[in-house]
């Protein structure tokens, strides 16, 4: 059936795609081989019963998940830090650069998408807070050293080897230390931005903003942590 009314569709929803994607995963050796998908099932229940036991309860199982380098609190230090000086960026520099991507496009191209603001506005925050992620890769451990290779690719796709690093699917990484804090790492992810910017929109102005973005939350980061000093 094609077509299926608000009370199918609700049906589908909570007993199809919430047991497919919530589900409690086999043991192995007494180790939950997804770390997300038990805390997913914590987050669900605990939203579900709306209990603020619950809830903590679920906070405290992701505290003891996570390795002992990433701790909550480092994480929410990082965060006060940047943040501040990344909603100036955003408010002066960033709004100011997507009005003109707006116009440039308009007068200039004879043509206006929605879709480049608000990537840009992603890869911004992405990678103001992108730069701390090189923690993650710093335990020594039972970890095996990066070749040059890997850590550009770790440079540019860290969510996902976190994600796997975390889960116990890839054994730790071990990259130079502060190696996201360089200024070459911030060129070489301008570089992939403008590739992705292009390989997104297909439209060269459109790439360039796009790395521009990324360029304006990278460095913004790198001044507050006093890397690149402004005279």
């Amino acid at each position: 059936m094609l077509w299926a009314g608000p009370a199918q569709s609700a049906y589908f929803l909570k007993n199809v795609l919430v047991k497919s994607f919530v589900r409690l995963p086999k043991k192995r050796n007494g180790f939950c081989p997804n770390v997300f998908n038990l805390l997913s099932v914590k987050f669900y229940m605990a939203r579900k019963h709306n209990s603020s036991s619950s809830i903590n309860s679920f906070f405290s199982d992701m505290v003891r998940y996570l390795p002992g380098f990433a701790t909550f609190e480092k994480v929410a230090d990082e965060f006060v830090e940047h943040k501040d000086f990344a909603w100036w960026v955003f408010f002066r520099v960033v709004i100011p650069v997507l009005l003109l991507n707006a116009l440039v496009n308009l007068f200039i191209f004879d043509r206006f998408r929605l879709s480049p603001t608000i990537f840009g506005v992603v890869v911004f925050f992405y990678a103001t807070f992108l730069v701390d992620l090189d923690s993650f890769f710093n335990v020594k451990k039972n970890s095996r050293e990066a070749t040059s290779v890997q850590e550009i690719l770790i440079l540019l796709f860290a969510p996902v080897v976190i994600y796997y690093m975390l889960s116990k699917k890839l054994k730790p990484i071990r990259i130079p230390y502060k190696y996201f804090h360089r200024k070459q790492s911030m060129v070489i992810f301008c570089f992939f931005s403008f590739i992705l910017g292009w390989m997104i929109f297909f439209h060269l102005p459109d790439a360039f903003f796009f790395m521009l973005f990324a360029f304006l939350g990278y460095v913004s980061h790198l001044i507050v942590d006093k890397v690149i000093v402004l005279k």
